[in-house]
């Protein structure tokens, strides 16, 4: 699993265009918030911790 991968698949999903089951998202254990997960930032966030034990952090900024 890698940073593309997760990326296609959350815009696959977020478009409608696949559901989360058909995606490698499916392989997500636990998603966290950056504060539940002691992510030391000042942007809202997610952790997304995988069942291999990989972990990836989505950052979420209003741009408008």
């Amino acid at each position: 699993m890698n940073e593309q991968i997760i990326r296609e698949a959350l815009e696959l999903v977020l478009n409608g265009e696949l559901s989360l089951e058909d995606t490698d998202l499916e392989e997500i254990r636990v998603a966290r918030s950056f504060n539940e997960a002691g992510v030391l930032s000042g942007d809202e966030g997610l952790v997304l911790r995988m069942q291999d034990g990989s972990e990836f952090q989505i950052t979420i900024r209003q741009s408008r």
